[in-house]
């Protein structure tokens, strides 16, 4: 960071810790700064002995505040708030009227509310013909098991559709598997590059070089203009994989479809993920929120690894039981890291070296949606995901060790 300042020529070095109530350039944030501020004499064009001196800011490019910025305590507008830039660019259709009409609100949640309804729906049909399936391979049982065998339709046992499943599979394992390329590369390229690029073309080189590598780090994930977001050096940004994420949450409800086509109900787990999913993707992507990162590395780490175990099971690999019970951990870690992560956002400040001025890496109520959703559905999903790791695994276990005693 680079102030002018009026002064007269003289070498110092300090250090000043700036307190709750203390106000630098629009800085009203409630917490602590500490920074290491030292001023080299620059001369120019000097009048009465006055020179211009600047103040180089070696340590402190970012913060964490006790508060979050109290824009997020405002309601939302979910309507009128500016439509991010179409990150595509397949002709004016798509911009002009395709990429609006996925991206607004009544989309997702339409589309949400519909799926959920529609296959619980359909779960109970399928219900009706396990029960027809148990009741003619047991004509003499009276009492209705829980577990009921499959009742697969016809097309179900084709070839077909063995190698359809066998495609979805391997789509969404190198889909999911370049989603999480595409942003931890943009990610590293923007800390140990970019960002270090830019702060040394707008300060001194002893200024650049003390910025940490947390610093070009917040700096790269929070900045709108010269961070992640945006495409930039031949990388895209996060806009764009965030887009394609949120649109392939729709494309996996085709799983729930192949359950059901195979005779078997799906879980409330799987149900209220995919409508969940699209829900939470959807205010990452419309809302440009930076903590939308966490979700797409997060989900398309543990997706490449998943899809990958299908494609397996699609193969009649052998695989074995503690590679899924180990998958099924994987996710539930998932959940509750990436809640602590995408809630920390809120608290983190930088300095925008465009502005001059502090902000917060969630300026508004609109991006603050985005932490807001994907909290609560992680504590939702590992209380679900729990559920089925002890009903799957554990009372399976215990039941075993009872035969075998």
């Amino acid at each position: 960071m680079k102030i002018l300042l009026r002064s007269r020529l003289q070498d110092f070095t300090s250090t000043y810790t700036w307190p709750t109530s203390y106000s630098l350039n629009n800085i009203n944030r409630f917490g602590i700064v500490s920074m290491s501020i030292t001023t080299e004499p620059i001369l120019t064009n000097t009048t009465e002995g006055i020179s211009d001196v600047a103040l180089n800011i070696t340590s402190g490019f970012s913060y964490w505040s006790v508060f979050p910025d109290p824009n997020i305590f405002k309601f939302p507008r979910l309507a009128s708030y500016p439509l991010p830039e179409c990150p595509v660019e397949w002709g004016s259709y798509v911009k002009d009227t395709l990429y609006p009409l996925t991206i607004e609100w009544y989309s997702p949640f339409l589309c949400a509310c519909a799926y959920f309804v529609i296959f619980l729906w359909l779960n109970k049909i399928v219900k009706k013909r396990q029960i027809a399936v148990f009741k003619k391979g047991n004509p003499d049982a009276h009492d209705i098991p829980k577990r009921l065998p499959p009742a697969p339709i016809a097309f179900s046992k084709t070839p077909a559709f063995k190698y359809l499943v066998l495609l979805h599979n391997v789509f969404l394992c190198v889909f999911s598997l370049w989603s999480f390329l595409g942003v931890t590369m943009n990610i590293h390229h923007t800390r140990t590059e970019r960002i270090p690029s830019i702060v040394s073309s707008q300060l001194n080189e002893a200024s650049s070089a003390a910025s940490s590598g947390w610093d070009n780090f917040v700096y790269s994930i929070c900045d709108l203009n010269n961070g992640i977001l945006l495409d930039h050096d031949g990388f895209k940004g996060l806009n764009f994989y965030a887009y394609w994420f949120y649109m392939s949450k729709y494309y996996e409800m085709i799983d729930t479809v192949i359950i059901l086509m195979k005779g078997r109900q799906a879980m409330f787990l799987q149900i209220f993920h995919h409508a969940g999913a699209v829900l939470c993707m959807w205010t990452g992507a419309r809302f440009a929120s930076p903590p939308c990162w966490i979700f797409v590395v997060f989900n398309s780490c543990v997706h490449t690894v998943m899809y990958f175990y299908y494609t397996l099971c699609c193969l009649h690999f052998p695989v074995p039981v503690k590679f899924k019970k180990s998958l099924t951990s994987f996710q539930i870690i998932q959940f509750i890291i990436g809640a602590c992560v995408i809630s920390s956002h809120q608290f983190m400040n930088y300095f925008d070296l465009d502005s001059g001025e502090y902000k917060n890496c969630v300026p508004d109520i609109e991006k603050h949606l985005s932490i807001i959703c994907n909290v609560w559905f992680c504590i939702f999903l590992t209380y679900l995901f729990r559920q089925f790791f002890v009903q799957s695994y554990q009372k399976k276990l215990k039941k075993l060790q009872k035969k075998i005693d």
